[in-house]
């Protein structure tokens, strides 16, 4: 039995076997802990950008004694309640994030309590979907404090050094452009005097009215919203992929297809697969078929092609045993890996790895095809902002953006680049979720340990 090996960026051959543990390094920094992705789709190769520190020893040592006690005090406070030592294992678990933090990735507003001001830093806060109470209470602090939101094209001035750092400035981002950004955000942005970025894929974007679809919670914005908001100032439109696609990166199975998946949206979380040689890109999966490791496309990782025979042979196998009722059995998982396994033992596995051209031509097809999509339904509108999908991206697709003409480029958290300041690469904005609105400086401002109890119930 033969197996088809994936080229590495250097041309290469990846002999990892099955299952091995990632490790392929570029500027010495291993892929797993370099990009701070979101949630649970967080791995990803790319250089780290520069930062004020060269290590985080270096980022310690430039505080004052009190300064490292009251940021060790507000991290214990983490751990001092044991209603949320459940949460605190969990966060333990999210290895990005915490590698974010031992690595000086996060700005010191969030663990400083005595921080006045922001230093010249402009932070990002990223919202999905929003419901009105919790998120007119983070409006409410904004303006209660004197800050005020820049937009995307400001904070590029700003990074560019082509205009000065306003004071307590910040940016509110929206990712994929859900319903409640339209009902719920726009008009409470109007009421406080804010403005927001919006990054959407224009290929889930629809014509219909919002009357004719699901609740805000289950739909995206139509193109009326979206030309609405972008012509009032309020809300500025901007690219986040053509599809927002995860695609397979390897051959290990890690679940199978089944009735009732959860999730807000199967068009964003369940991954492109290839049917008849062509992209299935409304992502309706079959029950049964295998789901392999997925990432981002703009992961760095080459695409995984599955061997369609084998997925049929899953998908008719458990049709045949009734689907819902198949999957309500216990073993059931453990009888499809068998199946997968045997299959595997007596034939030669036609699953595939795209090689470095096919991966290019897929990232450029997703920034030139959503730019292109975004101004012409929007006419008069410039395209000049992409955020990557999951906060997952490389080097190599930061190089092709700007290749396809954008001029900023917006992540999550990155290693050792805790803020946007003056001068920063604005290939490597980082951003941070929006409950950490209330660690910012100023009155009413909550604790650490009152924000991740918060989080932890998000």
């Amino acid at each position: 039995m033969t197996r088809t090996l994936p080229p590495t960026r250097s041309g290469g051959t990846d002999r990892r076997e099955p299952g091995m543990p990632e490790e392929i390094r570029w500027k010495g920094y291993p892929s797993r802990i370099e990009m701070m992705g979101e949630e649970e789709f967080q791995s990803g190769v790319k250089e780290i950008p520069h930062s004020e520190f060269t290590s985080p020893r270096e980022g310690i040592r430039s505080l004052t004694r009190s300064e490292r006690s009251d940021i060790v005090r507000n991290m214990s406070e983490l751990t001092t309640d044991a209603s949320l030592r459940k949460m605190w294992r969990a966060f333990k678990n999210q290895t990005p994030a915490l590698t974010a933090v031992l690595h000086w990735g996060y700005p010191r507003f969030v663990f400083d309590g005595w921080i006045r001001t922001l230093k010249g830093q402009v932070p990002v806060f990223t919202f999905h979907s929003v419901e009105p109470e919790p998120f007119e209470s983070r409006l409410r602090y904004l303006h209660r404090n004197g800050y005020r939101t820049l937009t995307a094209d400001e904070l590029l001035a700003v990074l560019n050094r082509e205009a000065p750092v306003p004071d307590r400035s910040v940016v509110l981002s929206f990712d994929d452009g859900w319903g409640s950004l339209k009902t719920v955000a726009y008009p409470l942005l109007k009421q406080y005097g804010f403005k927001a970025v919006a990054f959407i894929a224009p290929a889930l974007i629809g014509d219909e009215t919002a009357g004719s679809v699901k609740s805000d919670r289950r739909r995206f914005c139509t193109w009326a919203e979206l030309r609405e908001m972008q012509l009032s100032g309020v809300v500025d439109i901007q690219s986040h992929s053509l599809n927002h696609p995860r695609v397979f990166i390897s051959p290990k199975i890690v679940d199978f297809h089944r009735p009732k998946r959860s999730g807000n949206h199967p068009k964003l979380n369940f991954p492109v697969y290839r049917e008849s040689g062509q992209d299935r890109w409304d992502r309706q999966g079959r029950i049964g078929m295998p789901i392999y490791e997925s990432q981002s496309i703009f992961s760095g990782r080459h695409r995984y092609f599955d061997d369609e025979k084998l997925r049929e042979m899953c998908v008719q196998f458990v049709a045949e045993r009734g689907e819902s009722e198949f999957f309500s059995k216990k073993g059931s998982t453990q009888t499809l890996l068998k199946i997968v396994q045997d299959y595997r033992n007596s034939n030669i596995d036609l699953g595939r790895f795209a090689d470095s051209a096919e991966t290019d031509r897929a990232m450029i097809e997703e920034l030139q095809g959503s730019k292109r999509r975004i101004e012409e339904k929007l006419p008069g509108h410039r395209v000049r902002h992409f955020c990557y999908p999951w906060w997952n991206g490389c080097e190599r697709a930061v190089q092709l953006s700007k290749e396809t003409g954008y001029e900023a480029n917006f992540w999550g958290r990155l290693i050792r680049r805790p803020a946007n300041r003056p001068g920063d690469d604005p290939f490597h904005i980082v951003r941070l979720r929006d409950y950490y609105i209330f660690r910012l400086p100023g009155e009413g401002r909550k604790s650490l340990r009152s924000v991740a109890s918060e989080r932890s119930e998000m």
